[in-house]
């Protein structure tokens, strides 16, 4: 189980091939200065890096967790995370849009339902591919 959990907390920060910290593209009011279209990869790798400091409460698991405390954990994270997990599928660009999408499902529902298997199982080479080139 520690394994598995294990596999779930890195492939939980999406691979994190590490962003740059940029503005992602906006202007000093933090806003999109008109310029980044609905889907960014400006913007996704920006939320990226957002997500990596966020998955820092994933630390919160215990050594040997039980599912129950892994659940528990993994909901808290989600909970906290909603609006960061709706943006990261709403502007992931095209190439890894159905991936990025189907792999926030799974996370969904490992918080919801303590099924970490669709996570453990997803296939994230395009999104590591991505991230490794663009973030």
């Amino acid at each position: 189980m520690k394994r598995m959990l294990t596999v779930v907390a890195v492939v939980a920060v999406l691979g994190m091939a590490g962003c740059d910290g940029g503005d992602g593209g906006r202007d000093d009011a933090g806003n999109g200065g008109g310029e980044q279209t609905a889907r960014s990869g400006e913007r996704y790798c920006e939320l990226i890096g957002d997500l990596d400091k966020a998955s820092a409460s994933l630390d919160d698991l215990p050594d040997d967790p039980t599912p129950e405390e892994a659940q528990r954990v993994f909901a808290d994270f989600v909970e906290d995370n909603q609006d960061l997990l709706d943006d990261l599928v709403e502007v992931a660009p095209e190439e890894i849009a159905t991936d990025v999408e189907a792999f926030i499902a799974a996370f969904r529902k490992a918080a919801t339902e303590g099924d970490f298997t669709a996570i453990a199982e997803a296939d994230n080479a395009r999104i590591d591919e991505y991230e490794s080139q663009h973030c």
